[in-house]
């Protein structure tokens, strides 16, 4: 048979992400080949080394969402005990900033920071929120209508003046 090096490389790629994911920050996978032609054997030598585990995860600066509220609806991937995540981690992150986007701060700013614990196969994990200003709605305008009548448009999107600007309203 024939072998594609790329998808060989690909492939191995693809399994470390799958343990990095698991908390295995220093996988290493090699693929090996062995041509029996026509058939070719494929074996991925794993090198997991030790897995990183969350030790404790805070947030700082969220002043007008509630830390349950933060990552709803599926609440925070990543929490003391699971297997530390950059993937994960980022998931968190951008719930927050979406959780935050959806009630009117348009310009919050989510970073993380990781830190490694006096034990290296644990971190711990900072959400620091910046909210910025709240965004609320000044006056809404209604353009472009030349069949359906001003009031039944007002009605339907509901839209009150000094709302918070989100995007489901």
């Amino acid at each position: 048979g024939s072998l594609s090096e790329k998808l060989l490389h690909q492939s191995a790629k693809n399994i470390e992400a799958l343990y990095r994911d698991h908390g295995y920050e220093g996988v290493k996978v090699t693929p090996r080949t062995v041509d029996h032609e026509p058939k070719i054997d494929v074996a991925f030598e794993i090198e997991e080394g030790p897995q990183t585990l969350v030790e404790d995860v805070q947030v700082e600066g969220n002043q007008h969402i509630p830390y349950e509220q933060l990552t709803a609806p599926k609440g925070f991937q990543l929490h003391a005990g699971t297997p530390f995540s950059t993937r994960n981690m980022a998931d968190d992150r951008n719930r927050i900033s979406a959780n935050y986007l959806n009630r009117g701060y348009l310009n919050v700013e989510v970073k993380t920071i990781v830190q490694k614990t006096s034990d290296p196969q644990r971190v711990n994990i900072t959400y620091a929120i910046t909210e910025n200003q709240l965004v609320r709605v000044g006056q809404v305008y209604y353009l472009g209508e030349k069949q359906t009548r001003l009031p039944l448009i007002a009605k339907t999107t509901q839209i009150p003046t000094e709302s918070p600007m989100r995007r489901a309203q």
